[in-house]
C-alpha cells in the first residue's frame, strides 16, 4: 500500500472509530486503541459521582489536594506517594540550545524541573502483572 492511500485508509479508518467510540473516550492512533487524557474535569465528575456530592464541593476537594501535592515540590522537596509514585525536584545545569524559530544559538538557563519517578506496585499494574 502506498503511503497515500495508507493515510487515506487511517484518516477513514479514525473518523468511524470516532464515531463508534467517542463516548467511551477512546481514540485510533497508527494501529493501537488509546485512552484519551484526564482531565482535571473528569476527576471532578469522578469525585461528585463517587461521594455523592455537589460539583462545588469536589471541585474545592480537587483544588485541595493540588494545593497539598504543590507545597513540597515548591519548597524543593521530594513527594511519595504509596503505591502510585514519586515526584523529584531535579536541577539543570545552563546549557546551549537553539532557537526553533531562527535556529540561532542561545543559551538555556539553569532551572529546575519535576521528574515523576512510577511505584514498583504501578509499573505492575500497567503492564498487566
Amino acid at each position: 500500500m502506498s503511503p497515500l492511500h495508507k493515510r487515506i485508509f487511517y484518516k477513514n479508518t479514525l473518523k468511524n472509530i470516532k464515531k463508534k467510540f467517542i463516548f467511551n473516550s477512546f481514540y485510533y492512533v497508527a494501529g493501537d486503541f488509546i485512552l484519551s487524557v484526564l482531565t482535571k474535569t473528569k476527576i471532578i465528575k469522578k469525585i461528585k459521582v463517587g461521594l455523592n456530592c455537589s460539583k462545588n464541593v469536589a471541585s474545592d476537594i480537587m483544588e485541595d489536594l493540588l494545593k497539598i501535592i504543590k507545597e513540597p515540590l515548591e519548597k524543593g522537596e521530594d513527594l511519595k506517594i504509596s503505591g502510585f509514585g514519586k515526584f523529584c525536584i531535579k536541577k539543570k545545569k545552563e546549557r546551549l540550545g537553539r532557537n526553533p524559530a531562527t535556529n540561532k544559538p542561545m543559551v538555556l538557563s539553569a532551572r529546575k524541573v519535576i521528574v515523576f519517578k512510577c511505584s514498583g506496585q504501578l509499573k505492575k499494574s500497567i503492564n498487566n502483572q
